[in-house]
């Protein structure tokens, strides 16, 4: 069998410090079992950065940063802060919506805060609203990186696998049954006296006492209504379209 020799990979310097960026890509939402053992929904969010590199084929191509990120809006989730930091302060439970769609967060420029972990990669500390002064970033030739749908792929499967060893074993109902009787109490369940039920249905079943009438008190006198003048609404789909 013939072997092929790979291309190598150009290394280039990765960046830190404050980037232009784009938001380029939102993978859906899977399901994976995080290193605690817990259930847990997770999706892959994929920043196209103004920052360029040559690959090995000599061709320039935009920089990409991907994150890990959960689902969720909660106080103290990442994707809240990455809202408040686009917003430029701290939303209120009001201020979210019920239902906010994350694929409205695609093409929405950004700065990206990186530093560097103790691999010499890129890591992403915090995002903030695009700097003022700068051309407007577009989403240009992307394509998902492999390693995406392949960690998904791979994820989806050790759920399934550990939803599948967590549920009960099938058991018949002549294995759990208790035999007590007729020998048909083990599969068809206890068996019914017919001359008991008709005893049963020929007595009549006590009647409830009848309750007093009760008068409903008298509901106090309701105060006049107070006029507010009624506030602005604040939508964050609203702002998010003024990026």
């Amino acid at each position: 069998m013939p072997i092929i020799k790979k291309k190598q990979a150009i290394e280039f310097d990765r960046p830190t410090g404050p980037q232009s960026a784009v938001f380029a890509d939102i993978t859906p939402i899977y399901k994976e079992i995080n290193l605690n053992g817990v259930e847990a929904e997770q999706m892959i969010v994929t920043f196209q950065l103004a920052a360029t590199y040559t690959d090995s084929e000599g061709k320039i191509r935009r920089m990409m940063q991907s994150e890990f990120v959960r689902p969720s809006l909660h106080k103290k989730a990442k994707l809240k802060s990455w809202l408040d930091g686009i917003v430029g302060r701290q939303l209120t439970d009001a201020e979210i919506p019920e239902d906010f769609d994350t694929e409205k967060l695609i093409g929405k420029n950004v700065t990206l805060m990186l530093i560097r972990d103790e691999n010499g990669y890129s890591k992403l500390q915090s995002i903030a609203g695009s700097m003022p002064g700068l051309p407007h970033l577009k989403v240009e030739n992307y394509q998902r990186p492999g390693w995406i749908d392949e960690h998904i792929t791979n994820k989806t499967k050790e759920f399934k696998l550990h939803k599948t060893q967590q549920a009960p074993a099938d058991t018949s109902i002549a294995q759990n049954a208790v035999v007590t009787g007729s020998p048909l109490d083990a599969l068809f369940g206890p068996q019914t006296n017919v001359a008991t039920e008709q005893a049963k249905l020929a007595t009549p079943a006590p009647q409830p006492p009848t309750p007093a009438p009760v008068t409903p008190p008298t509901p106090p006198p309701q105060p006049a209504p107070v006029v507010t003048k009624e506030q602005p609404k604040w939508d964050l789909d609203d702002v998010l379209n003024k990026i």
